[in-house]
């Protein structure tokens, strides 16, 4: 990831957006946001390959600046009420296929490593 970063911002980029970036700690961040899903929440609430969990959920909050529930559900509702305890500002989205939108500027780089 560093060595990504690196070559994007050489490339011009300006911002950087990562996906699982969170349990990364090789690359400094200004921002973090944790989304979870309202529908499942934690899961069981264990850690992976017990649940779904990659760290304790105190761990993360202690790390992030916003988190975002999205679908519907209630599921997710304890770690928000827990975000909002340490101040950090919850939001909620759903998700909602559109046409894209068009860019009046660029360059743009979209890559995914699944």
């Amino acid at each position: 990831r560093p060595e990504g970063a690196a070559a994007a911002i050489r490339g011009g980029a300006s911002i950087i957006v990562m996906d699982d970036g969170l349990q990364n700690p090789s690359l400094a961040k200004d921002f973090s946001i944790l989304v979870v899903d309202a529908a499942s929440g934690l899961g069981n609430g264990r850690l992976m390959p017990a649940g779904p969990l990659r760290e304790k959920p105190g761990n993360a909050l202690s790390r992030i600046n916003a988190l975002i529930l999205t679908g519907r559900g209630h599921a997710g509702d304890g770690i928000a009420a827990r975000a909002r305890a340490r101040g950090i500002p919850v939001f909620s989205s759903i998700v909602r296929p559109s046409s894209p939108p068009a860019f009046d500027e660029g360059p743009y780089l979209a890559f995914a490593g699944i």
